[in-house]
């Protein structure tokens, strides 16, 4: 399916997986196991971010109209955190090859280090999983650390408890909840020793230490890069993206209960609160998306 056929793709990474972009200078970077940390606004780890888009990606992938006012998305996903995106194509429901799944599955899963560097692992697991046990009971125990590492990322990013597994579908208005964490998302990050963009792709993983950077802060705000910034996917091949403008405007297409702008206005105290409305949407997503059966 492209890179979302490649425009698509790029839009619905950016606008859909929770994380990906801001910008923190070199002498602002703080790293979790620091106690320089905010006090008024949250702050995720980079590794988290990268968990949580992964996340984002199960759960969602939607090709939009060019015309805002044509509702005709249509959802490759299924709304489960089945970890389809890694290991299953979802124009045929076939397995991915070894070589696809090495590198994280989906072309979505590989346009930043943060994500890049969780969906490669997860990948290269499942392969020593299945190397070991076979395809299926492979697949129960990568489940099981992907849901782990999930709900993990979950409880320090939003501060809540993690969900009991509920029945029901998800949607739009999930979808726009989730993308309320892209105010985490830092535009820029330590890689071997320099800052470079998030989007900065060799091959490469974060080590142990340079996971542990801060994202930006939750402040109800984006990053100015990320209202106007130029993503190459290949040579030649450049779109210019306002991730902000992609938000709002999915809430607007889709007609969404709320705006996405009241849940920037929600988080601006940097919290997700359990009485906010964002967070009734999030708490409500992952408790349905962890609901396999």
């Amino acid at each position: 399916m492209g890179i979302w056929e490649y425009k698509n793709f790029l839009i619905i990474s950016l606008a859909v997986g929770l994380l990906s972009s801001g910008f923190i200078g070199v002498s602002q970077f703080v790293f979790a196991d620091n106690d320089n940390k905010q006090e008024k606004w949250r702050e995720t780890t980079l590794e988290d971010l990268g968990i949580l888009q992964i996340a984002a990606h199960d759960f969602f992938n939607v090709d939009r109209c060019n015309n805002k006012n044509d509702k005709c998305a249509v959802n490759f996903e299924n709304g489960k955190l089945d970890l389809s995106t890694l290991l299953f194509d979802p124009t045929t429901g076939e397995p991915r090859s070894n070589e696809d799944i090495a590198l994280g599955g989906e072309l979505r899963n590989r346009v930043s280090i943060l994500i890049f560097t969780v969906s490669s692992e997860l990948g290269g697991k499942y392969l020593e999983l299945k190397e070991q046990f076979g395809e299926d009971l492979a697949y129960e125990k990568i489940l099981d650390i992907y849901h782990h590492k999930v709900k993990q990322s979950f409880q320090r990013t939003f501060d809540q408890p993690f969900p009991k597994p509920q029945l029901g579908e998800v949607d739009a208005n999930h979808n726009l909840a989730l993308r309320s964490g892209h105010d985490f998302l830092p535009g820029n990050v330590i890689f071997n020793g320099e800052l470079v963009n998030v989007f900065t792709l060799t091959g490469e993983k974060f080590n142990q230490s340079e996971r542990k950077q801060l994202s930006s802060p939750l402040d109800g705000l984006f990053d100015e890069e990320f209202l106007g910034i130029d993503i190459c996917i290949a040579p030649g091949f450049c779109i210019n993206v306002d991730l902000l403008e992609a938000d709002r405007s999915f809430g607007d297409q889709f007609d969404t209960t709320f705006s996405f702008d009241h849940f920037m206005e929600e988080t601006s105290d940097g919290r997700y609160d359990k009485n906010e409305d964002v967070t009734k949407l999030l708490i409500e997503l992952f408790a349905r998306g962890i609901n396999l059966t």
